[in-house]
């Protein structure tokens, strides 16, 4: 277990899902060990594929999904 999902863990008590905003394979895999669903917005490349890893493209796509518990955000997207 990596420290990131390690980290993860503590912080969140029963994680559901997680909504990712342009992280690496590192932590899309750790979150993947961890939440029940995960979404990441990537409109370049699907950097991680397991079958509770949902890739989005587009934005208006994400109005869609159901309740988010957890938000990752990478501060060099923004």
């Amino acid at each position: 277990m990596s420290k990131f999902e390690k980290t993860l863990r503590k912080k969140v008590g029963r994680p559901q899902n997680i909504l990712i905003l342009g992280l690496g394979s590192v932590e899309v895999e750790s979150a993947s060990n961890v939440f029940q669903s995960v979404f990441v917005f990537s409109p370049l490349d699907q950097i991680f594929k397991n079958k509770n890893t949902i890739y989005f493209e587009n934005l208006d796509d994400m109005a869609k999904l159901p309740e988010v518990n957890f938000i990752l955000i990478n501060p060099e997207i923004g």
